[in-house]
């Protein structure tokens, strides 16, 4: 804080502990009564956690992210530092809106979303996630996923007809029959994307005060793969639209994202980027049954019907 021309007292919060990391809130008190929020993330690891060097690599682009005052992996003590301001008492995450969301509010979230993936666009520093390695990998994430989809048949509590299971099933094959060329094109950082990969409602934070602007948390799942996959879980699994309202949500991403590019990214290979999403997506509700034994009747719909709408209506 010293290096920022930062001095004050300290208070500091209880600390709260998520699997590897502990958050600690800090109350930084200055001089004339003003005080500064912040927020210390630590987290255990062997290695750099992804989430500090993606602050990093964000850090000074045109991408709205926690400040960061300080951002440190100490290898001796097996753990990453983060010191960010705390959103607190600025912001609210969007867990609790509702589907449609306001104009205003959706435009904000879609230039939020198209600015984080365009900073990240093409990049290949980081490494690709295990399932994306090579094509036997992510013949066996198929594998994985078709196990999931026969345990959820066999055990889900809310009765699906004979076109669900169809549905499934063709999704199914029709990315073990692409699989290959889906990996070359990922190998080849082919209109690929730094994407969120937990770009949940509850890692939106959204003004609460004027002059705020909203911002994407938790960077924790950040890697190279298709900006359709953050989309599918922002604006399928929790605010599902219908056909007609998500295709315009979809060309409105689009140009935002597209006006932000050096590179031309073809609306064409867009649409099979997200009929590539939705078609894995369908198979969340069977993943959450499988190993957590989440039933969310709501959610396997919610990924039914898109999936099935929007699969026709983007050819």
């Amino acid at each position: 804080m010293q290096s920022n021309g930062i001095l004050g007292g300290i208070r500091s919060g209880e600390a709260i502990v998520r699997g590897r990391a502990v958050l600690r809130p800090f109350n930084l008190l200055m001089e004339g009564g003003a005080s500064l929020h912040l927020l210390e993330k630590t987290t255990s690891s062997r290695t750099e956690p992804v989430e500090n060097a993606m602050y990093r690599f964000f850090s000074g682009k045109k991408v709205r992210i926690p400040k960061i005052f300080y951002n440190t992996f100490d290898a001796a003590a097996e753990e990453g530092v983060l010191l960010m301001e705390d959103l607190a008492p600025t912001h609210r995450n969007i867990a609790d809106w509702n589907a449609p969301l306001a104009a205003g509010a959706l435009t904000d979230l879609l230039g939020l979303i198209a600015e984080f993936h365009a900073c990240g666009w093409g990049q290949a520093d980081l490494p690709l996630p295990e399932h994306l390695g090579s094509l036997g990998n992510y013949m066996q994430h198929l594998n994985y996923l078709e196990r999931d989809y026969a345990y959820f048949r066999q055990h889900c509590a809310f009765r699906l007809g004979a076109e669900e299971h169809a549905l499934y099933e063709h999704c199914l094959r029709r990315l073990q029959e692409h699989a290959g060329r889906h990996i070359d094109r990922i190998h080849a950082r082919h209109h690929t994307a730094y994407i969120h990969g937990d770009l949940n409602a509850c890692n939106v934070l959204y003004p609460a005060v004027p002059g705020a602007l909203p911002v994407l948390i938790d960077l924790e799942a950040v890697r190279t793969g298709l900006c359709s996959e953050d989309l599918v879980m922002l604006f399928v699994h929790d605010f599902h639209h219908g056909e007609a309202q998500t295709m315009a949500i979809l060309q409105q991403y689009y140009d935002i994202l597209h006006a932000g590019l050096v590179q031309t990214y073809p609306w064409e290979q867009f649409m099979e980027d997200m009929r590539w999403s939705l078609m894995e997506g369908l198979f969340f509700p069977a993943k959450l049954l499988a190993h957590e034994g989440v039933q969310d009747e709501e959610l396997a719909w919610k990924s039914i019907e898109a999936c099935r709408a929007l699969l026709e209506a983007t050819g």
